[in-house]
């Protein structure tokens, strides 16, 4: 099991640097885009206030004075998906992602988000869930391109 996405396994944080679209818009993280899509009628310049921050922690302190939607499930399923097949497809993050084998990826965090992660063991785990979904496609992908015809 891999629940710290720290250290060797920083590269599945939704905070790791990877360019990723929403809609017309670049974001250096997918935690940038997941801000924007939260927003209540998100004006052009918060869009581009968030995604120009640099780091998610400073992106996220930006956001805290925009007005946000509640996280909930159903907003972040609908996008998730796609900012992680773009995050991991076709790169260097498509192999580290396989070298976590059949782990179980399980985003606990201290921020208490218990709709991408769990907080004490407890919540949605959303990150870990879809993540774990695109290894199993990425690996079905290389196992199916190493057959012999």
């Amino acid at each position: 099991m891999i629940n710290q996405f720290k250290g060797r396994w920083y590269f599945l944080s939704n905070d790791f640097p990877a360019r990723v679209m929403l809609g017309d818009d670049c974001y250096p993280t997918v935690t940038h885009a997941l801000l924007v899509a939260n927003l209540v009628k998100p004006k052009r310049s918060d869009i581009v206030k968030i995604s120009g921050c640099g780091y998610a922690h400073t992106a996220r302190r930006v956001a805290r004075e925009m007005k946000s939607k509640p996280w909930n499930h159903d907003n972040i399923a609908s996008i998730l998906p796609n900012l992680l097949g773009q995050k991991y497809e076709g790169n260097r993050l498509t192999g580290k992602l396989l070298e976590t084998g059949h782990a179980d990826l399980i985003y606990e965090n201290q921020e208490q988000d218990i709709v991408l992660g769990t907080y004490k063991g407890i919540g949605m785990n959303l990150l870990g869930n879809l993540t774990m979904e695109a290894r199993n496609k990425y690996r079905a992908q290389r196992e199916r391109s190493e057959q012999p015809y």
